[in-house]
């Protein structure tokens, strides 16, 4: 029995039956045309500014569709892209995921400790308690 995957080809997406090592291989191919992973371990789309955790959030923060997102970004990516994208995050969901989390941490620390103790915050409270 076949399984049908959903593949990337040249000529844009199609569906096609593949079994095992073949579609590995097409996988791997259409993911390292795509995709590049810099010496931090952070997943870029080839040759754009788009980091693949900044399209996944996207996709959870408004429930964007691979096409929306294609919109919302002035069709600077392609469908290929985008799917060679959401594939790669699959295949490395539990890092993907870990980035997220700790950039977001890291914002809500900043958040937290922005200027607790400036001259501005200062003199704002003190304008306050005034009033």
């Amino acid at each position: 029995m076949h399984l049908w995957h959903f593949c990337i080809s040249l000529i844009g997406l199609v569906w096609v039956p593949h079994k095992g090592a073949a579609m590995a291989a097409h996988k791997a191919h259409a993911e390292k045309r795509h995709i590049t992973v810099d010496k931090h371990g952070v997943a870029w789309i080839s040759g754009t500014r788009f980091k693949i955790k900044d399209l996944i959030e996207e996709r959870h923060a408004y429930g964007w569709s691979p096409e929306e997102i294609r919109y919302q970004h002035y069709n600077r990516l392609s469908l290929a892209q985008i799917h060679a994208a959401f594939c790669h995050y699959y295949e490395h969901q539990k890092n993907i995921d870990l980035q997220i989390r700790t950039e977001l941490e890291h914002v809500e620390e900043l958040r937290l400790n922005a200027d607790k103790d400036s001259d501005l915050s200062r003199k704002l409270r003190q304008h306050l308690a005034q009033k």
